[in-house]
């Protein structure tokens, strides 16, 4: 197997709180958590042909820096990404780009006022009337919510005169955004009751199975465990892919919460995958 792209990632916090270089594991946990998905929606987003890896590699003192490596195994099939820098470049500099936006909508509606240009950009007017330049798929991005819940955890640590600012950027990219604590209300989500249900392909395993109610509980490739059932015709003719120990590749019917993370599974198909897609090193 090829060696992966390596990027190193900086998420940083400082102020009072974090002046030892020490953070408080409910605020590092979900911040962590909100990157790591935010990386995976955007690349799904994409459509990547990739396998990648996050990992934390260790903390810098004065302030709360999380250094991550991003392992980037990439696949065969260009996308439009690529003119943004490429995989793991690319989709970082996508999440920086977004927060970016957000921080110039300031919560407020926001509309285009001049379509793409030579330069493949497209100007995006705020309520104060003071326009920026964007990619037009950041902004596609960013109309359509798709990593607001990841950002919001990002930014959840943030507090006045205790934790005053969070910076997210890369050695490997010219490119990085700072969100001060009196920012961090631009990224907050409005309270939303709506469940979607929608037919995706969703990639894990299978970790256990009641043949007499057909439901066992399926782990998403970041680790978080989701409740299935099997809903095919005949669901007895995928218990042999159940007892598969490897990856699996799911068809099934999704319940997506306000943020379009899967809570629950009706699954149909069950392809199976190569464990060297799946690296544990």
């Amino acid at each position: 197997m090829a060696d992966p792209e390596v990027l190193r990632v900086s998420l940083k916090y400082s102020g009072p709180d974090v002046e030892d270089g020490s953070m408080s594991i409910n605020d590092i946990v979900p911040a962590l958590h909100g990157f790591a998905n935010a990386y995976e929606k955007i690349a799904s987003f994409e459509n990547l042909s990739h396998d990648h890896h996050l990992r934390l590699v260790g903390l810098t003192k004065s302030s709360a820096e999380i250094h991550i490596n991003v392992l980037e195994w990439i696949g065969t099939h260009a996308t439009p990404l690529q003119v943004l820098g490429g995989f793991a470049s690319g989709i970082v500099t996508t999440i920086i780009a977004v927060i970016k936006l957000k921080k110039h909508a300031e919560g407020k509606p926001t509309e285009i006022t001049a379509a793409a240009s030579a330069s493949n950009k497209i100007e995006v007017q705020n309520h104060l009337r003071v326009s920026m330049e964007f990619d037009p798929r950041i902004y596609e991005v960013f109309r359509s919510q798709l990593i607001d819940g990841e950002l919001s955890k990002i930014v959840s640590p943030l507090r006045e005169k205790r934790i005053n600012e969070v910076s997210l950027g890369s050695p490997e990219i010219d490119s990085g955004e700072i969100v001060l604590a009196e920012e961090k209300q631009f990224f907050d989500l409005e309270k939303k009751t709506v469940v979607t249900t929608r037919e995706v392909w969703l990639e894990g395993f299978m970790d256990s199975l009641s043949k007499s109610r057909n439901r066992g509980t399926f782990y998403l490739r970041g680790g978080r465990s989701i409740s299935y059932k099997l809903s095919a015709a005949n669901p007895s003719a995928l218990y042999v892919d159940f007892a598969y120990n490897g990856p699996v590749r799911v068809r099934c019917l999704a319940e997506l919460d306000e943020n379009l993370e899967p809570m629950q599974l009706e699954i149909y198909e069950i392809q199976r995958m190569q464990s060297s897609l799946f690296p544990t090193g």
